[in-house]
């Protein structure tokens, strides 16, 4: 599906599901070698690549959304780039294993960024290119990622918390 919606992926060889009690425990793609880098590259680089790179993914990810994929997984580790030679990037999604396909609304658009805004600078640089790609507001644009940043944030914080009371009475 994703071949036909012009984005690049890895070749896939093989897939296999690990299954217990009936449920998928486990899930595995193998795929062609790729040497693009992941996003969680960007970090490291020189400040001019970084904001080339931020520009181009965020225009990437608006044609993703415009052609309704959501990539249920979207972070920094999932999407590799390749740079030419005049600092124009191409984009390759990894882990699709957990995609939807259709109308994404507007909160639906900004709820799939969240995993990406690592800090309150991501989500303002990425929550305003994203806003002027689309033609929204920058402010309301802001202040929904920034909302659901934060839900995701509190989420993942219970659930480490969680995992540690657990394990602090499974050892008692």
């Amino acid at each position: 599906k994703l071949d036909s919606l012009d984005v690049a992926t890895p070749t896939p060889i093989a897939y296999m599901d690990v299954r217990s009690g009936g449920l998928i425990n486990s899930s595995y793609l193998v795929t062609e070698y790729t040497d693009w880098e992941p996003m969680n590259k960007l970090p490291l680089m020189e400040k001019f690549e970084q904001v080339m790179l931020n520009d181009a993914f965020v225009k990437f990810t608006v044609e993703l959304h415009k052609k309704g994929i959501q990539h249920n997984d979207y972070n920094t580790s999932n999407v590799l780039f390749h740079r030419h030679d005049d600092f124009s990037y191409r984009f390759m999604l990894i882990d699709i294993n957990r995609m939807h396909f259709g109308h994404m609304s507007k909160t639906a658009c900004l709820s799939n960024l969240k995993r990406f805004c690592e800090d309150s600078d991501a989500v303002y640089r990425i929550s305003q290119k994203y806003a002027e790609e689309r033609g929204w507001s920058k402010y309301g644009t802001l202040a929904t990622l920034a909302a659901q940043r934060g839900v995701f944030e509190r989420r993942r914080q219970n659930k480490v918390y969680l995992k540690e009371l657990i394990k602090g009475h499974a050892g008692a």
